[in-house]
């Protein structure tokens, strides 16, 4: 291989160096590093994840011509496919078996036979099948199942038991439901046929027999010399996965955590597309590195994984594609999808039964007025972090602090007074938390306006066609809340705020003295008073204390935030003492001046 040839050979050899630097990076770790980019990290960890999740084979010619009829298998599979959502059970059967005429021993090819036997009730058939695939494929858990549903049928239930046990293991996230009831199913089954005399069955015994039979298969081939083994001539690379039942049992998991609304379809062309594209069908590139576990963390990771879902959705894949950049959030009819970067994705975070996963929020309700099945890009400004002497926060410690002067000897004050009331236990006491709140909160709308196209692309928009003009386009969100019985009070989201919640207290609530009990009264304000305060009333006069304690209160307090410009301390059940959020919120603390008092 030399680095200036062309296609996969180049790819290789990127591979090849990025691990080259890492074991260097690895035998000097003391050493310094100079240049080292965000491009050599990421070099570093595909390198990494291309060793560890893929293997590379030299294909025979001969093996190669057999490979061209896989996609011929494949869509006879997917004939019997249809066959068998139909319950046409005979004509799904002769489907598997012609696309197993051209590729014998496919594992899933076997798989869905098996399971078309089984339903026409001729199990030592559906278990020959099955039986076949699991050799084929120890791993495919799915085999194991259809095996171990078989042998029970059969009256074989300590085989049936065996067979959901290696599934279950072969699963490698503790098995699916349905192996786990297959497994418990037989294994009650086993244990009172075992209390009672019994023979046999003609249809065990033959079943007993031809497995002892396939235990007796021959070992793989040994390793040829490496020579041999990687020569060129007369054979083609090909490149396999080996994650992608790891990859498609994370997608699928992560879209039932998140309520895809198309589970069913999704989970059926995700579980063949491996399959599928060892058969030569063509997957976009977005979907192929996710089956092949090749993603860089962050928000790449966030984007792969919401691309892939779509991808495995083919209802909405050519509609929706994928999204442009990588803070777009995924608008459906009956829901949506945000980054958590985003704004929506901070301001809807607290709402019931939202989920927070792999750098998503969802599912959020829907938006009022569309657009629907596609990605959306909010457009909102950054808040500058407060400035910051220094990059550890010590929360209490010296610093600036509304109503602090309070509980220092004044320049006309008594020195023996003030220590003697300082050193009062009398005189220090908890602070009163803000009364709870029995507004009721409710968001009656996401609404979203569709802003001029920016100006770096207006020159060119004559160019650009209708769909090229509307992935670039951005939009306003605004939220509509009705509090209690008042008129709906609406929140433009202008900036995305950061919101931070502190870690709980150790050793119990912090009490403060009595002379800075003031500063934590005189600055609150109900959710209800936001939308007309004014900056004069609550800038300049220490930290700002939201009630949040009614029913979604702590939404509407977010979204002002978002509206003003403000970042804040959000305080929730578990998190620190009033004393100590208060602090964490004022100068001494991040300096957000905002603590949002949820419970």
């Amino acid at each position: 291989m030399h680095k200036d040839t062309n296609g996969i050979w180049n790819f290789l050899w990127q591979i090849i160096l990025g691990r080259e630097l890492a074991r260097r990076l690895e035998r000097f770790p003391d050493a310094s590093v100079s240049g080292f980019t965000l491009h050599i990290l990421s070099t570093l960890i595909v390198s990494e994840l291309w060793i560890n999740n893929v293997k590379l084979v030299l294909v025979k010619a001969k093996e190669e011509k057999e490979e061209e009829t896989k996609e011929a298998a494949d869509a006879l599979k997917e004939k019997g496919n249809e066959a068998l959502k139909t319950k046409d059970f005979e004509t799904a059967i002769e489907h598997y078996t012609d696309a197993l005429d051209l590729v014998p021993k496919d594992p899933v090819y076997l798989s869905n036979r098996a399971a078309a036997y089984f339903s026409l009730h001729e199990y030592e058939k559906a278990r020959k099948d099955a039986q076949a695939c699991v050799d084929a494929n120890p791993s495919y858990s799915k085999g194991w199942g259809r095996l171990g549903a078989a042998k029970f049928e059969l009256g074989d239930y300590q085989g049936s038991m065996e067979a959901y046990k290696k599934g279950i293991e072969a699963d490698g996230k503790g098995g699916s439901a349905i192996l786990k009831q297959g497994y418990e199913d037989a294994k009650r089954k086993y244990e009172s046929w075992k209390k009672v005399e019994h023979i046999d069955t003609p249809e065990v015994e033959k079943s007993k027999a031809a497995e002892q039979a396939k235990k007796a298969k021959d070992k793989d081939d040994e390793p040829k010399p490496w020579d041999e083994a990687w020569s060129l001539k007369g054979k083609t690379l090909q490149i396999h996965s080996l994650v992608h039942e790891r990859q498609v049992e994370g997608l699928l998991r992560f879209a039932e955590t998140m309520r895809w609304p198309y589970m069913n379809e999704t989970r059926d062309y995700a579980e063949d597309v491996y399959g599928n594209l060892r058969g030569g069908t063509t997957i976009p590139i977005d979907l192929y590195d996710w089956i092949f576990g090749v993603v860089l963390p962050g928000k790449w990771m966030a984007y792969k994984i919401v691309a892939a879902l779509v991808l495995c959705t083919p209802s909405l894949t050519k509609e929706v594609g994928t999204a442009k950049y990588y803070e777009m959030g995924l608008s459906l009819q009956k829901q949506t999808y945000w980054r958590s970067r985003t704004v929506l994705g901070r301001v809807l975070g607290c709402l019931p039964g939202v989920k927070f996963l792999c750098g998503w929020i969802g599912p959020c309700p829907p938006l009022t007025d569309g657009p629907y099945r596609k990605f959306i890009r909010i457009k909102t400004r950054k808040i500058a972090p407060p400035k910051q002497n220094d990059r550890t926060i010590r929360i209490g410690g010296p610093g600036p602090d509304e109503g602090e002067e309070s509980i220092r000897i004044q320049p006309d004050e008594d020195i023996q007074r003030w220590m003697s009331e300082i050193k009062d236990d009398s005189r220090w006491s908890n602070p009163e938390s803000p009364v709870r709140q029995m507004t009721t909160c409710t968001l009656e709308s996401i609404r979203l306006k569709k802003l001029p196209l920016d100006a770096s692309l207006v020159a060119n928009q004559g160019e650009m066609s209708e769909a090229e003009i509307e992935e670039e386009a951005q939009y306003r969100a605004s939220l509509v809340f009705k509090i209690d019985n008042e008129e709906p009070v609406t929140y433009t989201l202008y900036t995305t705020p950061v919101f931070v919640t502190p870690p709980s207290c150790t050793g119990g609530l912090h009490q403060v003295h009595v002379r800075e009990l003031p500063k934590f009264q005189r600055n609150v304000w109900n959710v209800e008073d936001l939308k007309a305060a004014e900056p004069t009333e609550y800038e300049d006069n220490g930290v700002m204390i939201i009630n949040a304690t009614g029913k979604g209160a702590e939404t509407v307090a977010r979204a002002w935030c978002s509206e003003r410009g403000k970042s804040a301390v959000v305080r929730a059940t578990g998190s620190a003492c009033f004393s100590c959020a208060y602090h964490v919120a004022s100068g001494k603390g991040l300096g957000t001046n905002v603590l949002i008092w949820v419970s």
